[in-house]
């Protein structure tokens, strides 16, 4: 089978199949995890690349960009094969292109070939348009401008009207065309490349590039290239009637070193006939462990928060640590992805779970119903789609980070063993509050995983009664990155686009620098989070303390909307302030007085840790999690209810509460030596 792009996302390669992925062109635009979107979408591309035998590249360049920009450098077991273009074996052969001139007509005149990239703009076809008719009108009778565009485009552009301008209608190749065309003209595309081979003139008609550098990003400045370039049609006009007058020789010798007529016959001597007549490499590397760690939807909430820290403290450069996460739970949002160092690769699951009708049914029959022999065919399903996206590396450790996902947490336990999942909340809480869990799945789960994470010490008793025996529990604490929170407490207040709040930027500015003793909270609007029981309490306390605010920053969560309202309604409602999706909050919480973790139930409460390294006194529910730290760092307990959460405040009224004196640098360098030496085990 031979690709130059990728198969469905569905398709699995089957027992025998041999797979040649000769790619579509050397890039000048950034690629894969290079691009803006950091990524996001690679998934298919990626797992096409590495489950290929044969990756075809026609120079070190596209060689090195591709393995780096996907992810694959190290981990792909083909073979890499360094051979010309096949689509290019045409451009060479000036006999066939000189007839194919002449049957279609062209036959005396010098023909100019349009082939700019695609902007994704709807505009585009308005924009190349009033191009076009400028150009139409100076063209003479002797020359003739051929263009191909992106369908998208060529769908919305009419050149019916134009004498001296046409679009690629033939039932020959573009690049057959491109054969006998006297000047190329492009932008940002890779077919400026190819087209070196014929040498002759090409032109870049670039009226955006610093708005394209932007968006798409460039692997380099258009400066570096030989061709000239221009921004409007008059200049443009001068070009193509000008001979070519620049020098390209170290160029050609740096993208096109392996083209030549015969290079498709080559590559298929290589890939069917087996004949080692190309220049072959490896790429390879199992000197390193590769370390594949599903980190959830990477929301904006604890979970994300210390996964994130985590990769920034440990030494990543020991093993090769692959980030996976499901594409539909992060599409359009590649701030999601910010916070992952580079050293750490990303390699998603570019759909959601596909299964048969007869699967369907097995889900239903046991999420719903408990039925447990559907397990079985739960299993099946899982273990077809973890080789769907991961089959084609060698996964030495698997970590599910998240510790959710009903399906998830199936799916991470079909990979060779050792196994890690973690537990970040009290999950009898969780089966007795949420639906989202499912017993049967995580009694499974902490029997089949080889460890069983816990991250603190606090919530190891109510993981036991699921675990059924403590053999496989471990603790690996929460990193909190207390140096990164205190340099993002620096940070200016700023309300992202998606941010939602009852008060503007600047009003909340205007009242962290009032005199008001502020209050605050920072977590998602979730039951669990117990924002009613503080909006209780902050009620009774602001009755007698006028000059007292409170501020609630949250996430996701399904009860945004009813916390709103309830804040709304309240009589003390200009003083209640709600904030949803917020990415730095840390400004926010240095320039309050206190801060209350409200929480019915947690495994450690991380925000609390942050408002500690900001400096901000803390008080906390007395709950498992939390309860451990405060206890051992100065923080203030209070019993889980509104009157509990008042006596709190009071006492911080009365000056009984400070700053803890937690050493939380200290205590991220002992989380990252837990989590390392989690994955150093059974080396």
């Amino acid at each position: 089978m031979i690709t130059d792009t990728s198969f469905p996302m569905r398709y699995i390669k089957k027992r025998g199949q041999r797979i040649l992925n000769t790619w579509h062109g050397t890039p000048l635009k950034a690629m894969g995890a290079d691009a803006a979107d950091k990524g996001i979408e690679i998934g298919n591309i990626q797992r096409n690349l590495l489950m290929s035998d044969y990756l075809l590249f026609p120079n070190e360049y596209t060689k090195n960009k591709m393995l780096n920009a996907y992810c694959i450098d190290g981990l792909y077991k083909g073979r890499l094969l360094m051979e010309g273009y096949p689509r290019n074996s045409v451009l060479t052969d000036s006999i066939k292109a000189s007839k194919l001139k002449k049957s279609l007509g062209f036959e005396g005149k010098k023909v100019y070939v349009y082939m700019p990239t695609w902007r994704g703009k709807a505009c585009e076809a308005d924009d190349i348009a009033k191009d076009l008719s400028k150009l139409d009108r100076k063209l003479g009778d002797n020359e003739l401008l051929l263009i191909k565009l992106h369908p998208l485009s060529a769908s919305n552009l009419d050149l019916s009207k134009y004498k001296h301008i046409k679009k690629f209608c033939f039932t020959v190749s573009p690049y057959s065309v491109l054969a006998f065309a006297d000047v190329l003209i492009t932008d940002y595309s890779s077919v400026m490349f190819d087209f070196a081979v014929t040498k002759r003139k090409t032109v870049l008609f670039c009226k955006d590039e610093n708005e394209y550098k932007n968006e798409r990003g460039l692997y380099m400045p258009l400066s570096e290239l030989p061709f000239p370039k221009v921004s409007d049609c008059d200049t443009l006009l001068k070009e193509l009637r000008s001979p070519k007058n620049y020098d390209d020789t170290a160029f050609i010798d740096r993208f096109c070193p392996y083209e030549r007529k015969d290079s498709a016959k080559r590559i298929i001597a290589q890939f069917i006939g087996e004949k080692n007549i190309c220049r072959v490499e490896r790429c390879c590397d199992r000197s390193k462990e590769n370390v594949l760690i599903y980190g959830g939807t990477l929301d904006a909430n604890g979970i994300t928060a210390s996964l994130t820290r985590m990769l920034g403290e440990i030494d990543t450069s020991k093993r090769r640590y692959i980030l996976t996460f499901r594409t539909p739970d992060v599409a359009g949002h590649p701030e999601k992805l910010a916070a992952i160092p580079d050293s750490v690769r990303i390699m998603p699951m570019c759909t959601k779970l596909q299964y048969t009708a007869f699967e369907a049914l097995a889900i239903g029959l046991y999420y719903k119903l408990g039925y447990l022999p559907a397990q079985r065919i739960i299993e099946q399903l899982c273990r077809r789609e973890a080789f769907r996206f991961f089959g084609s590396i060698d996964v030495s450790k698997t970590v599910q980070f998240e510790g959710y996902g009903k399906n998830m947490i199936h799916l991470f336990r079909m990979f060779p063993r050792p196994r890690s999942i973690f537990v970040h909340s009290d999950m009898q809480r969780e089966l007795r509050g949420k639906k989202i869990q499912h017993r049967m799945s995580l009694e499974k789960a902490y029997k089949s995983y080889d460890n069983v994470v816990c991250v603190s010490e606090d919530i190891i008793p109510p993981t036991k009664t699921i675990a059924w025996g403590d053999e496989r529990i471990k603790v690996v604490h929460n990193c909190i990155g207390a140096e990164n929170i205190v340099e993002r407490g620096n940070c200016e207040i700023i309300f992202d686009e998606s941010t939602a709040s009852n008060i503007s930027c600047d009003k909340l500015k205007e009242l962290l620098a009032g005199n008001m003793t502020k209050l605050i909270t920072v977590g998602r609007f979730s039951y669990e989070k117990g924002h009613d029981l503080l909006i209780r309490a902050f009620e009774r306390f602001a009755q007698t303390h006028p000059d007292t605010l409170l501020i609630i920053i949250g996430g996701y969560g399904d009860l945004y909307e009813e916390t709103l309202k309830r804040a709304e309604s309240s009589d003390f409602a200009d003083r209640i302030v709600i904030i949803r999706q917020m990415s730095n909050p840390m400004p926010v919480v240095k320039a309050c007085d206190l801060f209350i973790l409200s929480s019915r139930y947690e495994a450690l409460g991380i925000s609390a840790l942050e408002a500690a390294a900001l400096g901000v006194p803390v008080i906390s529910t007395d709950i498992p999690g939390p309860r451990g730290f405060l206890q051992a760092n100065g923080g203030w307990l209070v019993p889980l209810s509104a009157e509990g959460i008042l006596s709190g405040i009071e006492a911080f009224s009365e000056g009984k509460i400070k700053p803890m004196n937690a050493d939380l640098i200290s205590y991220d360098k002992n989380a990252a030596r837990e989590f390392e030496e989690l994955i150093s085990e059974n080396q």
